[in-house]
């Protein structure tokens, strides 16, 4: 009796380790494989602080003029936007323009600052700028907050040769659990 339940226990989670390792190796494809930027035309540029290049890429974008407006999330304390790393990207005539949310100090909060912020500016379509690592879950909890909103996903690089091959199948290993668990959450 003890050994069939021992077997139907191991059996079971074999299965969902299988699944798991599915999910894994499909979201690091659509990571690495399916994440093509398309440069369109949008209301706003949004960035989300915390990664290399991020600041830098979004500030290119709007230099060349796919938005009227840049937001950028998750701005910390007393920071400005001069002080930033990237920032120095921005042209001369743009420096001033961009907004800095204060409020947010993950992708959840990112997400509701952002939405909050879009809905009082009246916009209906923002790029969203994040690692490619990121975009998957940031994506799903944009959507989630603003399911009216076009949302076209641009994702900066992971930088594997500079930063090690095992480092990135680390990120990319930690943000798959993430995903799993922001993916839950949404559900439910």
């Amino acid at each position: 009796m003890m050994k069939r339940r021992q077997k139907r226990l191991l059996y079971l989670a074999a299965v969902l380790l299988a699944i798991y390792a599915c999910g894994f190796a499909f979201f690091a494809f659509c990571v690495y494989a399916c994440g093509q930027n398309e440069e369109k035309h949008v209301d706003a540029i949004v960035v989300l602080t915390g990664g290399h290049n991020r600041l830098s890429t979004a500030s290119d974008l709007f230099n060349r003029g796919l938005a009227p407006r840049l937001f950028v999330s998750g701005v910390g304390g007393g920071a400005e936007f001069e002080s930033m790393s990237g920032a120095d990207v921005l042209s001369e005539e743009k420096r001033g323009l961009p907004e800095l949310g204060r409020d947010a100090s993950n992708t959840k909060e990112n997400a509701l600052e952002v939405s909050l912020w879009a809905k009082s500016q009246g916009l209906k379509s923002i790029m969203l700028v994040t690692s490619d690592y990121h975009l998957p879950r940031s994506l799903l909890e944009f959507r989630v907050m603003m399911p009216d909103m076009e949302i076209v996903p641009f994702g900066v690089a992971f930088d594997a040769e500079k930063k090690g091959y095992f480092t990135g199948l680390g990120v990319l290993f930690k943000e798959y659990n993430k995903y799993v668990v922001a993916y839950l959450r949404a559900l439910f």
